[in-house]
């Protein structure tokens, strides 16, 4: 019998036991009874899988008469005992490796993992270094897990399946070195590896013909084509220039299109690109060496836009913004931008400031004119000036009281000057 006071461990209890002659009767009944054999064993591998386990017995052969009283700890501590006590540890193992193949889709376990603190990277690597000493029903049970005897080569195997993967989706077996390069496994990093062996001459014969049988493939890539081929084909489809490239514009590498453009700027400075590089470079839409470069091409486009339209109050978009930028910034600006800028015909680096005293001179001159200012509303100046919309639009601001006081005392400095117009 087994006597368990309260607050027992039930486990220890039974250990302490002299339960010797119940697992010799077990033992041998295990030897003549190949189902209840295999019922232990499978048993065994679902503990090590944390599956349920029933509190009456182990399948139909060996049932628990145990007191309700007892409770279920005791009977699952039984079972345990019991089950350890009858089948081989390997079957425990096995079934942390099933449930670690299950969840990992793989059985290339490294040395040093363990599975709820049981070191299965050190049981994998006994079982590589014992396979000539294993029974050959444990052989044939790990082969059908797909275990991998050679990590190494299993690793290789894996790799180049995936190498085999994109060139089915992209047509192409010259990979980016910077695709997938997150992953830990990335294919761009193991292609390159590849490359480096080859030249190594550490590459198998059967590895060097399974590359060539990509009808693309090269034992030397750099993939600075693939990624300028990139930035190209989008400069096309937007019908833009580099300037509207942004961080969010990502090459099928994963290389980012716009740290990349300011990569083979710093490149040129150190004179590492080579001659096709540069004129490729040079050919994008927009390409500028320097930040003054690109400075003096956004000033081409004011230049241009005040030739066609006679001043240079850009409504919206880019040019727009960087107009604005000169004005704020101007104390940052040389001097030889500064000179430029104020060649341009119609610029103004205070245009409010510049069409507020356009509008006072207007008036002034009507006033000299016709010796009083009551300018109807829609009168034109033989400047073109729009006088009439403008006068309107102060007395409106005024009465809105949105006009501020120094404009208030630029119009009352005028003699005839009068806020409200009697019609």
């Amino acid at each position: 019998p087994v006597f368990i006071e309260d607050g027992d461990d039930p486990q220890t209890s039974i250990e302490a036991s002299n339960f010797k002659p119940v697992w010799d009767v077990l033992k041998a009944l295990r030897a003549h009874d190949e189902i209840l054999a295999d019922e232990l064993d499978q048993y065994r591998t679902n503990m090590a899988k944390n599956r349920p386990r029933s509190f009456g017995g182990i399948g139909g052969k060996v049932i628990f008469d145990i007191s309700t009283t007892v409770g279920p700890e005791f009977s699952l501590a039984l079972e345990t005992v019991l089950v350890e006590a009858s089948t081989a540890s390997w079957e425990f193992w096995i079934g942390l490796l099933e449930k670690f193949k299950e969840r990992e889709g793989h059985c290339n376990v490294i040395q040093t993992y363990k599975e709820r603190d049981f070191n299965l990277g050190r049981w994998v690597r006994d079982m590589r270094r014992k396979k000539d000493f294993l029974a050959p029903l444990r052989v044939e049970r790990l082969d059908a897990l797909g275990f991998a005897w050679d990590p190494i080569i299993s690793q290789w195997n894996m790799m180049f399946g995936k190498l085999n993967d994109y060139y089915q989706k992209y047509k192409s077996s010259l990979v980016p070195s910077r695709f997938d390069k997150s992953n830990p496994n990335s294919i761009g990093v193991w292609v390159n590896e590849q490359r480096e062996r080859y030249r190594a001459n550490k590459m198998s014969d059967t590895q060097i013909r399974q590359f060539e049988i990509f009808h693309d493939w090269r034992w030397s890539f750099d993939d600075w084509d693939e990624i300028f081929n990139s930035v190209q084909k989008l400069c096309v489809d937007r019908k833009c220039d580099i300037s509207e490239i942004s961080q969010k514009d990502i090459a099928t590498s994963g290389q980012n299109l716009k740290n990349w453009l300011t990569s083979q700027r710093t490149n040129k400075k150190k004179k590492l690109l080579n001659s096709d590089k540069i004129i490729k470079l040079d050919s994008l839409p927009g390409w500028y060496d320097d930040e003054f470069d690109r400075w003096m091409i956004n000033y081409k486009h004011v230049v241009e836009f005040a030739k066609v339209n006679n001043h240079t109050r850009v409504q919206r978009g880019k040019l727009n913004t960087w107009i604005k930028t000169q004005r704020k910034k101007r104390e940052f600006l040389t001097e030889v931008q500064i000179n430029l800028l104020e060649k341009i015909e119609f610029w103004s680096w205070d245009p409010i400031r510049d069409a507020w005293i356009k509008g006072i001179a207007e008036l002034r001159v009507y006033q000299k004119k016709n010796k009083h200012l009551f300018v109807p509303e829609r009168y034109i100046t033989e400047t073109d000036y729009a006088l009439g919309h403008w006068v309107r639009k102060c007395r409106r601001e005024y009465k809105l009281n949105k006009l501020k006081k120094e404009r208030i005392r630029d119009l009352e400095t005028f003699p005839d000057w009068v806020w409200e117009v009697l019609k």
